[in-house]
């Protein structure tokens, strides 16, 4: 089984920035470009399923400990990245003090908005 989105994991594409919201945790995070593409294939279910690449294999390892996906489980044959491949890492993460919800602008994107009825 691959890598895929917790069901309690919101995200957005705003401004060609990935923003991830952990619900659970009241985390948010956001990724840089190669690790917004990683994101993007988890959610479009196209994988990474077997990731060959340390770096790739490394970020899903990352996101599961975060709680950010589920299923994803650690190859042991990992090919090392070409020369100048830039790695998918998580640029930054915040706390969310204040916390509220709406799936006004997530429909699709979410699980966890899919599930609330729209009227």
């Amino acid at each position: 089984m691959g890598a895929r989105v917790a069901g309690h994991v919101a995200w957005r594409e705003i401004g060609g920035e990935t923003f991830v919201v952990d619900l659970k945790s009241k985390r948010m995070f956001g990724f840089n470009p190669v690790g917004a593409r990683v994101w993007q294939a988890v959610v479009d279910g196209e994988g990474p399923r077997h990731a060959e690449q340390a770096d790739v294999a490394a970020f899903l390892d990352e996101l599961s400990e975060l709680g950010l996906v589920e299923g994803h489980e650690p190859s042991s044959e990992l090919t090392a990245s070409p020369p100048g491949f830039v790695p998918p890492r998580v640029e930054w993460r915040e706390e969310l003090r204040s916390f509220g919800f709406s799936c006004a602008l997530l429909e699709g994107q979410s699980p966890v908005c899919d599930q609330i009825p729209v009227e």
